[in-house]
């Protein structure tokens, strides 16, 4: 799926409103969907972070050459206190992995 320019935040705030409030999600699987910026990053990091019935994430090569910054967006996940089950960052290029990790 790709969101049309003009409109891509509108699409992200339908879709952090979904998976916010679909409580029976259970896994959310975000793959070579570019996030294209910070704010829509944080968009969809704090919906699943509100969703507590998540506990398997893969968002997977979404942050690779975009302008999202994907070691804070795992940061945030990592930092949140939710436990998850599975936490999946792969194929996104995350070059400054030490900015998690501090």
């Amino acid at each position: 799926i790709r969101f049309p320019g003009p409109d891509v935040v509108e699409c992200y705030e339908i879709i952090a409103t979904s998976i916010r409030r679909n409580h029976a999600l259970k896994e959310l699987a975000w793959c070579s969907n570019l996030i294209p910026s910070d704010e829509q990053a944080d968009l969809l990091i704090e919906s699943i972070i509100d969703n507590r019935s998540i506990k398997f994430i893969r968002l997977l090569n979404c942050f690779k050459q975009s302008d999202a910054n994907g070691c804070r967006a795992m940061a945030s996940l990592l930092t949140c206190g939710r436990p998850f089950n599975l936490l999946n960052f792969s194929g996104n290029g995350l070059s400054g992995i030490d900015d998690v990790a501090a």
